[in-house]
């Protein structure tokens, strides 16, 4: 069965892999802004991603007064994987959206909520 996921990590892979890309502009009360960039690569044999996160802060002239870097490196689960884990926990009555108001899961999304009953 093909999952949303494998779209997203595919767009991660081949020659999009160790892309850096532009994620996020954030205003500052400052006035100045933080740029936030990542490049990731997925191993989905391990299902593990390696993914780098990179934070440009710029003062109200422009001018880049720091940089951070933020290093990942994350296990990943399927949401068939994580009803599997429920299940074979005892819980019942599980439910997976896209975000807490109930939106359906998609490979754009960025939030995964789960409810359970314990069983």
């Amino acid at each position: 069965m093909f999952h949303p996921s494998l779209a997203y990590m595919a767009q991660n892979a081949g020659p999009l892999a160790g892309v850096w890309r532009w994620a996020e502009t954030s205003p500052l009360p400052s006035g100045g802004w933080v740029v936030q960039s990542e490049v990731n690569r997925y191993d989905t044999v391990a299902q593990v991603v390696h993914s780098l996160h990179r934070y440009d802060i710029f003062d109200a002239s422009g001018t880049l007064e720091r940089t951070s870097m933020l290093r990942l490196e994350l296990a990943y689960l399927y949401p068939s994987d994580i009803q599997r884990l429920l299940e074979s926990s005892g819980f019942t009555d599980i439910t997976i959206s896209g975000g807490f108001d109930g939106r359906p899961f998609t490979q754009d999304g960025q939030e995964l909520v789960v409810e359970a009953r314990r069983g």
